[in-house]
């Protein structure tokens, strides 16, 4: 984009006056330059909009844009004051000069993304995980729903994701300081296992709450609602006794919710079952007062009461729920969470002391759910590779596979084709791709860039 804007001095002058002067720019890129005149070959400046910030302001002239540059990359001058014509040429201006320090960002990520993909790729070809996951780490949060899909997908396809979790488990127990705090954090490591339990869990979601969700939506479903303020015109006796019967209606409901769970303990996927056994030995050994705290708090916290309170996002149901049934739904979700905590009923809500005595009630049977997944068949760490892998050999999915055999088809494939879906047969075109990248690391000192150009 080009065209003539008034720019307003810097006031580094002898007299320090910041007056107006008409001056031709230019926008190339990410590069603002420019000109006393459109005929003139040599620019006055050329400034860098990247890390810039745009804006418009009110100044004493109309039109006005304000541009803050980021000293990193631009060190001639701080800001840039510029007028525009009119209003049309004012937005105009400014949708360029912001779209350009857009796709100067995107750019950085897709440079940082392409770095921080290099560990990952070393653990696929059989290095140590401890390098993905102090990327993983460190990751940028702007980055970390993207790199938490890929590298779950990507380390599922591979039989490696229960290695990861491992190390990345204790890692994250090492840097917890309280008890109260395991796996309660919003950290990159936290958000990894829940995608990985959440995605790749979303059969067994389905077999652990469907029942209950439909049971709770029905119109046969007993009242549940234990907050009296919701009560419709009732005087106190009689919100009392409507409190109490359905504090008990609830207490039933979550009841044969956790019996069911119980039920369906084999159900649960190998790689699952393997991380909350490395959660219980990690907490047991650092916090040996507190052994289930971490297991539960990634069993409910992170996994089953999500999808408790929106069970249309995670595959349990297909409509959305009315407002009524998601009521329901979410004083389910409390109950069990404070339950899973050990939080007396009542300690943080008022209205649910009204459940006194459920948490310690319903903890043997959440220990014996716990107990009966991270000990079903003894299996050992790490585990064999789950049949669940071949079970979805889709045309579409084989179509995708069939276009990903160079590594940048396959990244973007990890990303876009549904944890566990991932079918057998594409291992082949996936081993190929990675034995290419593998040749390139150990060919001559120019490997890390063709590397990064597999990535672009």
């Amino acid at each position: 984009m080009e065209g003539y804007l008034v720019k307003r001095g810097s006031g580094d002058g002898v007299l320090g006056r910041k007056t107006w002067k008409k001056r031709w720019f230019i926008l190339d890129s990410n590069i603002l330059f420019y000109f006393k005149n459109p005929k003139d070959t040599l620019h006055i400046r050329a400034l860098s909009m990247q890390g810039a910030v745009v804006r418009l302001v009110p100044e004493e002239r109309d039109h006005c844009i304000f541009i803050k540059f980021d000293q990193e990359y631009e060190k001639q001058i701080p800001d840039l004051l510029v007028s525009a014509e009119d209003a049309e040429s004012m937005m105009q201006w400014k949708s360029a000069l912001s779209s350009a320090c857009a796709d100067t960002q995107q750019s950085q990520l897709a440079t940082r993304s392409k770095a921080q993909y290099l560990p990952l790729i070393s653990f696929v070809t059989d290095e140590s995980p401890q390098p993905a996951v102090d990327a993983t780490i460190a990751m940028p949060p702007a980055m970390i729903s993207l790199w938490s899909r890929g590298i779950v997908s990507t380390l599922w396809f591979h039989d490696k994701l229960s290695q990861f979790l491992h190390v990345a488990i204790a890692a994250e127990v090492k840097e917890c300081d309280r008890q109260s705090q395991l796996f309660r954090a919003n950290s990159n490591v936290c958000k990894v296992i829940s995608t990985a339990f959440l995605e790749a869990g979303k059969p067994l979601l389905q077999r652990l709450l469907a029942p209950t969700v439909s049971k709770l939506a029905s119109d046969s479903c007993p009242d549940i609602e234990i907050d009296p303020s919701k009560f419709d015109g009732q005087n106190c006796g009689d919100s009392h006794r409507m409190q109490q019967d359905n504090a008990n209606n609830l207490s039933q409901v979550a009841m044969d919710c956790l019996h069911h769970m119980v039920q369906q303990v084999k159900a649960f996927p190998t790689f699952m079952s393997a991380a909350l056994r490395v959660i219980h030995s990690e907490v047991t050994s650092k916090f040996p007062n507190f052994p289930f705290g971490g297991t539960t708090a990634i069993l409910f916290l992170r996994f089953i009461c999500p999808a408790i309170i929106a069970p249309e996002n995670h595959t349990v149901v297909k409509d959305i729920p009315s407002p009524s049934t998601r009521r329901k739904l979410i004083l389910l979700s409390k109950l069990l969470q404070n339950a899973a905590n050990g939080v007396s009923e009542g300690e943080k809500e008022g209205f649910m002391a009204s459940m006194a005595g459920f948490s310690e009630t319903s903890m043997p049977i959440i220990q014996n759910f716990v107990n009966g997944i991270i000990d079903k068949n003894n299996w050992p760490l790490p585990p064999a590779q789950s049949d669940d892998q071949g079970k979805a050999d889709s045309p579409s999915t084989q179509r995708k596979l069939g276009r990903s055999r160079s590594l940048k088809g396959y990244v973007r494939l990890s990303q876009s084709v549904p944890v566990g879906v991932l079918p057998v047969s594409a291992l082949q075109n996936m081993q190929s791709a990675l034995q290419s990248v593998q040749d390139k690391l150990h060919n001559g000192s120019d490997s890390k860039t063709k590397l990064m150009q597999c990535l672009s």
